[in-house]
């Protein structure tokens, strides 16, 4: 059957919505599309995130030296006997 076109009183009258709702629809249409991006990409990042540190290596143990020995301070020269001066 072929579809025949809306009669010119019909488009009279829904005119002056149907800019209004259709630009309402699309804007509505639009904003919870790009929230949804949002969402998915946050999602995504923070999977990657975990995968991240579950996959990442275990550190490296830094091999433990022993404890350096601290030189024993040298002794004090002894003063000298000052011999009177004649």
């Amino acid at each position: 059957m072929a579809r025949t076109p809306p009669s010119e009183s019909a488009a009279a009258e829904a005119d002056p919505a149907a800019p209004e709702n259709d630009e309402g629809d699309l804007r509505r249409s639009l904003l919870r599309r790009a929230a949804l991006a949002g969402v998915l990409i946050a999602a995504l990042l923070g999977v990657l995130a975990v995968f991240d540190t579950l996959n990442a290596p275990p550190p490296k143990k830094l091999a433990v030296a022993p404890p350096a020995a601290v030189p024993a301070p040298e002794a004090a020269p002894a003063p000298e006997a000052a011999a009177p001066a004649e």
